[in-house]
């Protein structure tokens, strides 16, 4: 069974790079940078969440989508909210 963080990973197309040549990225004022997620790193997401839940721990996910506008022209709200599907993917 999926949780979360493997249904949120698997709509992701790139992820945060936290080390650059094995020295983890310390400095505040450092650029972030993105870097796509390729067979390599999904496995190590997908293995670094594993290790987390054979210690019964979780994981919190962070995705975010940049928009060129908000809303869409073709977008229906309901009760005043955007379902949250339309606008899953290519996180």
């Amino acid at each position: 069974m999926k949780g979360v963080s493997e249904i949120l990973m698997n709509l992701c197309t790139q992820h945060l790079v936290m080390c650059w040549n094995g020295i983890t990225v310390t400095d505040k004022n450092a650029p972030v940078e993105m870097t796509d997620i390729d067979t390599d790193a999904k496995e190590n997401i997908s293995q670094t969440i594993i290790f987390y839940a054979n210690q019964m721990l979780h994981t919190i996910v962070i995705c975010y989508h940049d928009f060129s506008s908000w809303l869409a022209a073709n977008i229906t709200l309901t009760n005043g909210e955007v379902h949250s599907i339309i606008y899953s993917s290519d996180l």
